[in-house]
């Protein structure tokens, strides 16, 4: 007798698919999450626990003269202790397994629609993190001239800072200060850019050596609202992630993580059947863990 699938045997199925559908979207909806320093081993993890990353020591270099020995240095490293105290879920409820996988569309949809909520979750915590950054400076908006200099001024700030040029700028602006440097003329025409379709994509790309991100996720407060945009190196925050564990056979559950090695973190997906909604529930979940590392490599621009 030949096999009938049904939502018996399809069930099983279903955390392999939707972690990997999320996974992608979730990597390719981050931008913060994506540019700053990134801890993560195969350890799973539960919430609460807390786990060291290191912080290297400073080194100098010394003179030498002919026939004098060499300076032995011994740089103390410290460690920044993060929490993975976030642990964020979202959970879906399917009563026709057979129908959601023959409809593929409907799957990958639910299934990006989820990774982005989760994404959105990571990239705001990281954002969250701007009162512990000492370093401001206000956008002033009165002019084109007055907006170029607030934000060659943040980057001046770095250098000043003696952040490492190999060290790559990053911004992380919301749309209002976006769409004050679109109307800057030399920042849109092709022949003064040194890029075509910038206004064709609406996007900007490097301005004085800084990588721009425009994010709606960027943090506000007070009123009038201030937005706490953030200029930064890749050693400034950390983003710690572990790997849920995975629901032991036996256990009615069937689970399943994945783990992008592009961004190193960690997506579970659980599937399991509710008795009382008599539907199959999937829950997709995320463990991690934010930290200032290096003060000196961030700088908050603050604007209205």
């Amino acid at each position: 007798m030949a096999t009938v699938m049904n939502d018996t045997t399809n069930a099983v199925f279903i955390p392999t698919i939707v972690a990997q559908l999320a996974l992608g979207r979730f990597a390719n909806y981050m931008n913060l999450a994506k540019t700053v320093s990134r801890d993560f081993d195969w350890t799973p993890a539960t919430f609460g626990k807390v786990i060291q990353v290191p912080k290297r020591g400073t080194v100098s270099a010394n003179s030498k003269s002919a026939g004098s020995n060499v300076q032995e240095q011994a740089p103390t490293g410290t460690n920044v202790s993060v929490t993975l105290d976030q642990h964020w879920e979202v959970t879906l409820m399917i009563d026709d397994v057979t129908d959601v996988l023959e409809n593929q569309n409907t799957l990958m949809g639910y299934a990006e629609d989820s990774a982005i909520a989760l994404a959105e979750k990571v990239e705001s915590k990281l954002a969250q993190l701007h009162p512990s950054v000492t370093s401001t400076i206000t956008f002033d908006a009165t002019s084109a001239t007055t907006q170029e200099n607030s934000f060659l001024k943040v980057r001046e700030r770095l250098v000043m800072n003696k952040v490492p040029k190999t060290e790559r700028m990053y911004a992380y602006l919301h749309p209002t200060v976006v769409t004050k440097l679109l109307q800057i003329d030399r920042f849109t025409r092709a022949d003064a850019y040194g890029k075509a379709g910038i206004i064709a994509e609406g996007a900007l790309g490097r301005i004085g050596g800084i990588d721009v991100f425009e994010s709606q996720m960027v943090e506000t407060s007070g009123s009038p609202v201030a937005y706490h945009n953030l200029i930064y190196t890749r050693n400034a925050l950390v983003l710690a992630g572990r790997p849920l564990p995975s629901v032991p056979n036996g256990y009615g559950a069937v689970s399943e993580v994945v783990v992008d090695p592009n961004i190193n973190f960690g997506l579970r997906v659980t599937s399991s059947y509710d008795a009382k909604a008599q539907a199959i529930q999937v829950t997709l979940d995320v463990l991690f863990g934010i930290a200032l590392i290096d003060d000196r490599r961030i700088v908050e621009l603050e604007s209205t």
